[in-house]
Order: structure tokens, then sequence, then C-alpha cells
């Protein structure tokens, strides 16, 4: 199978398209056929090397992908056919990278896509709300009843966080 990786840290003239063995899932795993994947800072960085994670070289790359359970391990909740996104930051990504044809994922870091949600963006609708539930929960402990002031609003985690806070 065809997936995004790289050998060295660096730009985008590191990446490249590589061939990688078609991994079958374990116990509490899937295997997914990715239809979209998303791009954002955090694998930048990852590729740069200026990430939390450092790669492990050979490393793929990718934090989100979205795509359709091909096959699922024993005791996963999922069956072939469904629709699913991985959680970002909850992957490998040297080794499980989203940015592939086919992705194999512990299924307690993959969620069912919504009907209202299309394939081409399932796998870049997560990293949003990730990011602004953690700053909300997790950073400032936001209770009800507190008011929140939400710099750059019109930005992706801003509309997330703004529609997290209503």
């Amino acid at each position: 199978m065809k997936a995004v990786i790289f050998e060295e840290l660096g730009g985008p003239e590191v990446l490249k398209i590589g061939e990688r063995d078609k991994d079958s899932p374990k116990d509490g795993e899937v295997l997914i056929k990715v239809t979209s994947a998303g791009l954002n800072r955090a694998d930048v960085l990852f590729q740069l090397g200026k990430y939390y994670r450092k790669p492990v070289f050979p490393s793929r790359t990718g934090k989100e992908s979205g795509g359709i359970v091909e096959e699922a391990g024993e005791g996963a909740p999922f069956k072939a056919g469904d629709r699913v996104a991985t959680l970002p930051s909850m992957l490998d990504e040297s080794i499980q990278g989203g940015m592939a044809e086919y992705v194999v994922a512990p299924a307690e870091t993959v969620v069912k896509t919504p009907k209202s949600v299309a394939d081409e963006d399932a796998g870049a609708v997560w990293m949003q709300y990730i990011t602004a539930y953690g700053a909300l929960n997790y950073v400032e402990h936001v209770q009800p009843g507190q008011h929140v002031v939400i710099t750059a609003a019109s930005s992706s985690v801003g509309i997330a966080a703004i529609q997290l806070t209503n």
C-alpha cells in the first residue's frame, strides 16, 4: 500500500510516496481504507522534528484520517463498512500515519463519522475540536456559568471553542 513517508527531518522536499506493507488489525484494532486525511500544523512540526513526539525513521506522517472500516480485529466495536475517523494525537504517526491508503488504529482512537459529514471531510474535522476541548477543560478548567474570551474566534479552533461553550 502507498503511504507518505520521510527518512530525514525537513520541509516538503523530504516527503515521498512509499510502499509499505498493509497491516492486519490485531485484537481491538481496525483496518481503515482511508478516504481523506487532514493536514495540520502538528504534521508539519512533526516532520521538522519540532513536535513533542519525534519521528522514528523511516516514518509515516498524518495525525488524522477518515475512511471505511475494511476489517475489525477481535473485540473492536466496529464492523466492515462503518464510516469512521481517527482522533488526532492518538495515533503513533511514525507507524500509523494517516496519510496513507490504509491505516490500522486501536479502536479506542476511532470514532464513527456522523452521516452529516462527507467522506472527504471526515479526516479533518476532529483536530479543531480536540484542541478547543483540551484548552477549555484541561488547561483552563472552564466551568458552567463562567465567561470565556475566545481570541481568533473566526479560526477553526475558535469556531469549535464557541460551539463547545454554548
